[in-house]
């Protein structure tokens, strides 16, 4: 993220800014805060009451709350800043799971206007489902390198002696370029050896992927970085998430695939409600029982992002898929969608050289799922029909996930 440092006029609107209780995260977020300030943000900063007095009694305590920002606190739910690193996995496990509920009480209580967006280091993940559940935006911040973030992103894609440390290190490996298993890693200089020891230790690790996991759903991804320090980087990033460009892409493929569609998108900018402005083959809304809407007879094909739940419910409702996944689990279950089940097409294989997929691609791989005339797409829709017969095989009575679900209960519920 880059910005100046000077205002350009106020905004109007109010947001809650949440660090990690550390020195350099409470450090970042400030720094963020005060360019919101002078942006014209009313910024509300809520930290643990320790941490109010170890930012009163800093020595830059005169600068502490900028025109703009009020701090306000939460109890002390987490060991003391004094004493963490003794137990520095402890005091991870109690952030993740002790400040969530003292927060929410907070904000229902925080006077004035309702916030307008919740930014959050992204080392507090809970806070996306906070914002999640009262529809407030969320903007997650990466206070580390952008590069530190892509090698995580992608930890599926390193190698297992050094990710798992019950398999063998392969010697001489460690010093192998990141990029010989990350395609795209344009930080050339990244070895794997320099992610050793942290990748070694699983409860931290854990929570690193669960930070990275919930990116997902927050609305924006901030670098305490800039473009030019990081560019390779970011524009490999560019590649694995929607970009507003893409967004667009999308509309007016829908738009000119001439098909009938719902497209569900949370967060909808103006220009893509432009767009939508007067069609008639279409309609865009933040949200849908998916299930349902899934299940309705008219429903003919799925354009869906591979997320694990979205799946399931595509093969249970029996509709072959247009499979766009961004990341995290999602690449593997459009594999499965495609190649393995057979149920689906794959967006990406329309993709351009430069990884954004056109508008005359989209609305081509939409009107090939939607066919009945191509002997390929018949095959498509009889798999899935098989698959949403298998499926409520396997949940009802005699099926095979009814049987495995029942096994479970019986190793608790058995009357003795």
């Amino acid at each position: 993220m880059a910005a100046a440092a000077g205002g350009t006029g106020g905004c109007g609107c109010h947001i809650v800014a949440v660090p990690f209780p550390g020195r350099g995260h409470v450090n970042a977020m400030m720094n963020l805060s005060r360019l919101l300030a002078a942006r014209g943000a009313a910024v509300t900063f809520v930290v643990t009451e320790e941490w109010l007095g170890l930012i009163r009694s800093s020595s830059a305590a005169a600068a502490a709350e900028p025109a703009g920002i009020r701090i306000r606190t939460i109890p002390n739910v987490i060991p003391s800043e004094h004493g963490r690193a003794a137990n520095h996995s402890g005091f991870l496990d109690a952030v993740a799971t002790e400040m969530e509920a003292p927060f929410d009480r907070l904000l229902d209580g925080l006077e004035g206007p309702p916030p307008a967006a919740l930014v959050a280091d992204a080392y507090v993940p809970w806070v996306v489902g906070v914002g999640n559940r009262r529809g407030v935006p969320v903007w997650s911040l990466f206070p580390m390198s952008a590069a530190f973030f892509f090698a995580y992103y992608h930890f599926d894609r390193l190698p297992a002696w050094l990710t798992n440390s019950e398999h063998a290190p392969e010697s001489g490996n460690s010093d192998q370029r990141l990029g010989h298993y990350i395609a795209g890693q344009a930080s050339s200089s990244i070895r794997l050896s320099d992610l050793e020891p942290l990748i070694h230790n699983k409860r931290t690790v854990k929570h690193i992927l669960t930070t990275i996991s919930s990116i997902r759903n927050a609305q924006s991804l901030l670098f305490t970085t800039m473009y030019e320090l990081e560019a390779s980087v970011i524009d490999s990033l560019s590649f694995v998430s929607v970009s507003a460009s893409q967004l667009e892409e999308i509309a007016l493929g829908l738009i000119a695939s001439e098909v009938r569609f719902l497209w569900i998108l949370r967060e909808q900018s103006p220009r893509v409600q432009e767009l939508f402005s007067g069609i008639n083959n279409g309609m865009i809304l933040p949200w849908c029982e998916q299930l349902e809407v899934l299940c309705h007879h008219s429903v003919g094909g799925f354009m869906t992002h591979c997320g694990m739940n979205s799946t399931l419910e595509g093969v249970f409702a029996g509709v072959p898929m247009l499979a766009l996944p961004l990341f995290f689990d999602q690449p593997i279950d459009g594999r499965l969608i495609v190649e393995e089940w057979k149920i689906g097409l794959a967006v990406r294989d329309w993709a351009s050289k430069g990884g954004l997929i056109g508008r005359e691609d989209i609305a081509r791989a939409v009107k090939k799922l939607m066919s009945s005339d191509e002997t390929g797409t018949k095959a498509l829709r009889e798999r899935a029909l098989e698959l949403k017969e298998a499926s409520r095989r396997a949940v009802n009575e005699g099926g095979s996930s009814y049987c495995n679900l029942s096994s479970l209960m019986e190793t608790v519920c058995t009357p003795k």
